[in-house]
């Protein structure tokens, strides 16, 4: 329950401090508090049991071999459950059910101990405990799942939990790294979100004029064929809407598109956006592998004619590591004497310092860096080992890409 209220609380603090340093350093303090409030209780007392076991082997004259047993289940207990509840019980349940089960283990557990155990402990008081804890147990399957619409608004940015023009939450989901969510809007378009934190909007229908992401999305697919028309080995970092790998397979130049994403329910939720994305889930030239980037290009050998880098943005937890030096290096040992690497930076929610360090980081690795403004608030670098030869709009003019580049202005 204090998980769910905790997207109000944070609501709160954003509507009543000013947008100014002294007001973010209260807000910091803040959303530390509300998370201490939400993590500390099953923290302290998950702690107090090691402690506890020990005190108890220690009354009762255990040696020092029965205490080593304890630490080294506890240990045990802890990488085990960490194991479960990552790849078993949030991919299956969810994060909120996943909780309650453990919850329960542990309640059982408990009274288990406290009947068979601690024989001393009284009847009454053994049901009193066993009340409580059905009580609490009920208590957190009501009141401690926080609404779809208030998880996918993004308070800690929007500072509300409503968003305007919400038609419905389509998709929401725990993942092994996030929670995506898919929003459809009564303007007839639709986002997707990690952690309420929206990484692409499309329309619903080719019919309606473009969203501001779909020309980043889509230039991001063209741009590599445009200027590498021989590119016939591709990778794409960051699934997002699935627009860029859906442009990049509407050419019939590349042979082989892989797409690394760490979030297979990314994958899943953009599925909703159906028609617009089509090719990324039917072409059978595209090889979808769901892992950390920069682990699988530190793991493996395979050469590229174009990479292209478009993960959420630098400040997103996990994120940063594919904005700098070492991961541009990676970038370049995995491409070809001719490929090149396109990445995506924001110009928003960023200092400009910071934004200069990234793309410090780019212009250090590689000799050749074009930038392109593609929105108000998008750019695109294209870097090389060498200059872009003989750009060739071949690769882009099957009927199909043809109308959908026109689209967002790109003839």
């Amino acid at each position: 329950p204090l998980f769910a209220h905790s997207f109000l609380w944070v609501e709160w603090l954003m509507q009543a401090l000013a947008r100014t340093p002294q007001g973010y350093t209260i807000y910091s303090f803040g959303s530390a508090a509300v998370a201490l409030a939400v993590m500390f209780p099953a923290a302290f007392f998950a702690g107090m049991t090691l402690p506890l076991f020990t005190v108890a082997l220690l009354r009762n004259g255990s040696g020092e071999s029965s205490i080593g047993r304890v630490y080294a289940l506890n240990t045990l207990g802890a990488i085990v459950g960490v194991f479960a509840m990552m790849h078993l019980l949030i991919p299956a349940i969810g994060i909120h059910l996943g909780l309650v089960l453990a919850a329960v283990v542990d309640v059982l557990l408990g009274l288990y101990l406290l009947r068979v155990v601690a024989a001393s402990v009284r009847r009454r008081a053994y049901l009193a405990v066993a009340v409580v804890a059905v009580v609490a147990v009920v208590a957190g399957l009501v009141w401690g799942r926080a609404k779809p619409e208030v998880q996918i608004a993004g308070v800690f940015r929007t500072g509300t939990t409503a968003l305007d023009g919400l038609k419905k939450v389509a998709y929401l989901r725990d993942g092994k790294t996030s929670t995506i969510g898919v929003a459809r809007f009564d303007e007839g378009f639709s986002t997707i979100a990690t952690n309420g934190k929206p990484d692409a909007g499309l329309t619903d229908s080719l019919s309606q004029p473009p969203t501001a992401d779909e020309i980043t999305m889509v230039m991001a697919g063209a741009l590599p064929l445009y200027l590498n028309p021989a590119a016939r080995d591709i990778a794409v970092i960051g699934w997002g809407s699935g627009l860029t790998v859906h442009t990049i397979l509407g050419s019939d130049v590349p042979r082989r598109v892989e797409a690394i994403e760490i979030e297979r329910t990314m994958h899943e939720g953009a599925r909703l956006f159906g028609q617009r994305v089509e090719r990324a889930y039917s072409d059978p030239r595209l090889n979808v592998v769901f892992d950390d980037a920069r682990t699988y290009f530190a793991t493996r050998s395979r050469h590229y004619d174009v990479i292209v880098s478009e993960p959420s943005n630098p400040w997103v937890s996990g994120v940063a590591s594919l904005f700098t030096r070492e991961f541009y290096g990676f970038a370049r040992r995995h491409l070809n004497p001719n490929g090149l690497l396109v990445q995506w930076l924001q110009a928003y929610e960023i200092d400009d310092r910071l934004l200069a360090t990234m793309v410090s980081a780019l212009i250090e690795t590689f000799p050749y860096v074009d930038a392109y403004i593609v929105n108000n608030s998008d750019m695109l670098f294209v870097a090389g080992m060498a200059p872009p030869v003989h750009p060739d709009w071949t690769p882009l003019s099957t009927p199909s890409l043809q109308y959908e580049l026109g689209r967002v202005g790109l003839k």
